[in-house]
């Protein structure tokens, strides 16, 4: 997701097309964006990884929590952080919905998720996540554009799944033993698959439905610690 002070200029946005930013998997991968690009949500990381054998860019906490929750499952085969969004296609979902697209002094910006994991399980062999505070979700336009991502991953027929946790120290996430060890058994983690989760003011429904100011409803699918 297009994060507040990550805005890029038309020159610099050609540039990294033309870098290969985006593309690729595996180790041939470069992220959309890494943590010399952004102002960061606490604080940003690089860190080795050992299934795809390269260095991933996480920009908050939050991320390197979930980054370490995919990095240990045994199902999951390749991680794209910063995955970018086919402009093109958020553009008309965007003028689908009447939600304003993301844009910086008259430059349309380009949209990313989270994650895009590819894993071995043959029922789900792919899937998109975005990692928010759940502070944040608070916010109208923060939910604006979350639906834009989940409207796009729906029709490229690609699970999203939001996760979401409150501010917390990465100790507190993760559990100090599971800090230390990175091993998956340590985390405390509960997965909702199927269920519908929706935001009224920032908080995690279940079973109802969720307003916002512009009486939009948005529905979210989501992992919680």
């Amino acid at each position: 997701m297009v994060r507040r002070n990550n805005s890029n200029s038309e020159i610099t946005i050609q540039k990294w097309i033309k870098d290969g930013r985006g593309a690729g998997s595996g180790k041939d991968y470069k992220p959309w964006l890494t943590v010399r690009d952004v102002s960061s949500e606490g604080r940003s990381h690089r860190i080795f990884g050992h299934k795809t054998q390269r260095t991933h860019h996480l920009l908050s906490d939050l991320e390197l929590a979930v980054f370490l929750l995919l990095e240990w499952h045994p199902e999951t085969e390749d991680i794209r952080e910063q995955f970018p969004l086919r402009l093109e296609d958020t553009q008309a979902l965007a003028m689908d919905a009447i939600i304003s697209h993301p844009a910086y002094q008259g430059v349309t910006q380009i949209m990313t998720s989270d994650f895009l994991v590819t894993t071995g399980n043959h029922q789900q062999p792919k899937f998109a996540l975005q990692a928010k505070y759940s502070e944040s979700l608070q916010d109208t336009r923060t939910i604006e554009k979350l639906e834009l991502e989940r409207r796009y991953w729906h029709q490229k027929s690609i699970p999203w799944f939001l996760f979401a946790k409150r501010r917390a120290k990465l100790s507190r996430v993760l559990g100090k033993r599971a800090l230390k060890s990175f091993h998956p058994r340590l985390f405390n983690v509960r997965f909702f698959a199927g269920e519908s989760w929706s935001v009224t003011n920032g908080r995690y429904c279940r079973n109802q439905t969720a307003s916002s100011s512009r009486e939009r409803d948005y529905q979210f699918t989501g992992y919680r610690l």
